[in-house]
């Protein structure tokens, strides 16, 4: 803008109207330019396609680094439709299926019980706490408690019933046969 006005100045100077009337036009031009990026400007904002909570992303990282449209910029966790994992150990997997019921209690909300059916269970274990582990998922309905992702908790599924006596020495049981290679 500033070089276009100079140039028709200069145009006027030397008292060449046509020059001058071209280098009008490209300041106006240019003004017009500048109107709409600042436009723009001012309309700029990121919006998630879904509301919830920003489970991952730096905002210091991203202010002023380039973005293209479809980057992934923030990792946002809707709020309806929450799922709990629940880690269930390698030595337990044969005794649970998908479709029993579960309880859930959140440690932020120790008094609330929450109720649910075990979805599923994924094929492959994972290492968790330096443990094997399976992870089980189950739609969790928050009933009005403000349950955010990432909380902690313990889950019980119900499986088949055993006597109580087995329930104490099983793990020992258990971890003496692989001591000695059975």
């Amino acid at each position: 803008l500033a070089q276009a006005e100079i140039k028709r100045d200069a145009a006027m100077a030397r008292g060449e109207a046509g020059q001058a009337g071209i280098y009008a036009l490209e300041a106006k031009q240019a003004d017009e330019n500048l109107a709409l990026l600042e436009l723009r400007l001012n309309q700029l904002s990121i919006r998630s396609p879904i509301s919830g909570v920003v489970l991952r992303g730096d905002l210091q990282r991203t202010i002023g680094a380039p973005v293209e449209r479809g980057q992934v910029l923030f990792e946002v966790a809707p709020l309806d439709g929450l799922v709990a994992e629940i880690a269930i150990p390698e030595e337990e997997i044969h005794r649970v299926a998908p479709g029993m019921p579960v309880t859930a209690r959140l440690d932020a909300f120790s008094g609330i019980k929450f109720q649910g059916v075990l979805e599923k269970i994924h094929p492959r274990a994972e290492v968790r706490d330096d443990a094997s582990v399976f992870v089980g998922e189950m739609k969790l309905d928050p009933g009005g408690a403000p349950v955010l992702p990432g909380m902690q908790g313990r889950a019980s599924i119900s499986t088949a019933r055993s006597p109580l006596i087995w329930s104490w020495i099983r793990r020992p049981l258990h971890r003496l046969m692989r001591r000695i290679g059975w």
